[in-house]
């Protein structure tokens, strides 16, 4: 699956779905920021892993950095424990609300969007600042943790 395939989503006045699938990876990061810039925040904001495998750091980090002040709880919904794992291992539970179901997210397939395929030449400049803001907010979540902070040291000395 193309990481263009693996960020999708759907907005209307009242709600905002992203849905994630497969095993979604830092090179998915720039189709990511793309469609959380169609977030409106007055909106219900639902993050649909229902067919997610895996989320990476740099993943995570970038919805974090989204939605970490945000006033409204966005709403996961999962089926595989694993997803819910991985974001409550991190903190996100205490500022996200988890749940197997919701039937808001019941939306034809064909009424999601994708972010279209763009320059991967602006997609590698742009990876870059993408992955070290990722990072500094893990390691403002995560203070003890070393290894965000080494993550954002590389990053900044290159």
């Amino acid at each position: 699956m193309q990481a263009c395939q693996q960020v999708r989503y759907y907005k209307d006045n009242a709600l905002f779905i992203l849905k994630l699938s497969g095993s979604v990876r830092f090179t998915c990061t720039h189709y990511l920021e793309l469609a959380l810039k169609q977030v409106n925040k007055k909106n219900d904001i639902i993050f649909d892993m229902t067919s997610a495998k895996y989320l990476d750091s740099t993943i995570m980090g970038s919805i974090a950095k989204h939605f970490l002040q945000a006033k409204k709880k966005p709403i996961v919904v999962y089926k595989d424990e694993d997803i819910k794992l991985m974001f409550s291992k991190i903190g996100f539970d205490q500022f996200f609300t988890f749940t197997q179901n919701d039937e808001r997210i019941n939306v034809k397939d064909e009424s999601f969007k994708q972010i279209e395929i763009f320059n991967e030449d602006e997609n590698a400049k742009a990876l870059k600042e993408y992955v070290l803001k990722a990072h500094a907010t893990l390691s403002k979540m995560h203070p003890q943790d070393d290894s965000f902070k080494n993550v954002v040291k590389l990053l900044k000395d290159k």
